[in-house]
């Protein structure tokens, strides 16, 4: 790997004498090359008694092998349609030269909290994916209210009802609270005697009420 120091253990070469006989040695060398920095295949030269041989080894580059999860987030219960909060969140990066590192960022969240069924949160890291278990609750309205009133109060026999500047507040079982502005009705639509006149705001299975 990128950075490891050459390795000759049980490297073996044959030493020939102008007699002709020969021998086989494996010390008392040198080589060109101690830290391996070129990825590739590199040639190594061995040197004895002024003469020379030569190897190739192959450098890879450092890569990450494996990733696991270190520690879990802080936070692990929810509720629906919440953003997933990973506080706390540290990785274990596992190379392929044997080191380690951790990290708490530059992980991507690949879970939507968009159902009380989901039952683990999945990370991602440089392609390589680690989950940790969570808890998430099932999100509903408890309770709701006419904010605002609509703009206009005043009207002339006939016309419809405008509902502009109407807004309710939704309240849920997780604390939070929405303003909407659409997906209510309301009675009457349209006028069709004068005086002061109650219009009933209907939102889900129950209703306010706003005077004209």
């Amino acid at each position: 790997i990128t950075g490891d120091e050459l390795n000759c253990d049980g490297l073996r070469f044959k030493a020939i004498f102008a007699d002709g006989t020969n021998v086989e040695i494996g010390n008392g060398y040198t080589v060109d090359v101690s830290t391996l920095s070129e990825i590739g295949e590199q040639i190594v030269t061995i040197t004895y008694y002024g003469k020379s041989a030569y190897f190739t080894v192959t450098v890879n580059p450092v890569e990450i092998v494996q990733v696991e999860l270190e520690t879990a987030p802080t936070v692990k219960e929810y509720f629906e349609q919440d953003e997933i909060d990973t506080t706390g969140l540290v990785l274990k990066l596992i190379y392929n030269n044997g080191k380690t590192e951790t990290v708490t960022e530059g992980f991507t969240v690949l879970t939507t909290l968009d159902s009380e069924k989901i039952k683990e949160v999945v990370v991602e890291y440089e392609g390589f994916r680690v989950s940790y278990p969570v808890t998430v609750k099932d999100l509903y309205v408890i309770n709701w209210v006419l904010a605002t009133e609509p703009t206009k109060t005043d009207y002339a026999l006939g016309e419809s009802l405008d509902t502009t500047g109407l807004t309710i507040t939704e309240y849920y079982n997780s604390g939070k609270s929405v303003t909407v502005t659409e997906g209510f009705t309301c009675t009457p639509n349209v006028f069709t005697k004068t005086g002061r006149q109650i219009v009933t705001v209907t939102y889900g299975n129950s209703t306010a009420t706003v005077v004209v």
